[in-house]
């Protein structure tokens, strides 16, 4: 667990109370390393783990042998459905970056969860948009960025100020967004305004098949 002044700043930025409704469920903080098993298959954790940093593998693997990993999102929730249903599932979650989060004792705040308002709507909403990526088909790096590069050209009228709507509307998680806009900044072909805001550089409109150094 995470204590100290470094729990007391995840605390600003991650109070309890943006999570629950019930002001006596209590969230603390803790880290894993990369290659930690955070869940193993087949358990029932003790905890809820709420990621906040870090990336984190969620699969099984099929009777055949092959491993099956579930799409990465933004703010993955663990045990959420060990919780609901009372019984293990097959799944494991591995950190394959190092990982922060918050956790809330299952044993202690079980019942108190499954009436909680603000977590139940959170975690339906979760799995609705799990769900939606996993019906989706995979795409490719490139295409991904070619997604994200038409919507601002089209969509947005050259600037994005919204993360969180481009995820909705392309179907890629908002740290996948994140990685490609990053990209494009460094290729120069979108300026940063910072607070999340992102432009086409008013000398360049870009199209998603552009690339400046071959054209002719």
């Amino acid at each position: 667990m995470i204590s100290g002044r470094e729990a007391i700043e995840l605390e600003h930025l991650y109070p309890s109370s943006d999570f629950f409704s019930d002001p006596s469920i209590h969230m603390d903080y803790a880290s894993w390393r990369k290659g930690e098993i955070i869940v193993p298959a087949f358990d029932i954790p003790g905890f809820l783990v709420f990621v906040f940093s870090g990336s984190v593998k969620i699969s099984a693997y099929r009777e055949d042998g092959s491993e099956f990993v579930l799409p990465s999102e933004d703010n993955i929730v663990i045990g959420d459905i060990q919780l609901m249903t009372g019984k293990p599932s097959p799944f494991y979650a591995e950190a394959v970056s190092d990982i922060v989060g918050g956790v809330v004792s299952i044993e202690r705040y079980g019942d108190a969860l499954k009436s909680d308002v603000r977590f139940l709507r959170g975690t339906l909403s979760l799995m609705a948009a799990h769900m939606d990526r996993m019906l989706l088909p995979s795409i490719s790096a490139r295409e991904a960025k070619e997604r994200v590069a038409a919507y601002i050209n089209n969509a947005s009228g050259g600037r994005l100020d919204s993360i969180t709507h481009a995820s909705e509307v392309l179907h890629l998680s908002r740290r996948h967004i994140h990685r490609i806009l990053l990209s494009l900044v460094n290729e120069g072909k979108l300026l940063h305004e910072g607070r999340g805001v992102y432009c086409i550089p008013p000398s360049m409109c870009y199209n998603p098949g552009y690339d400046r150094e071959s054209k002719t």
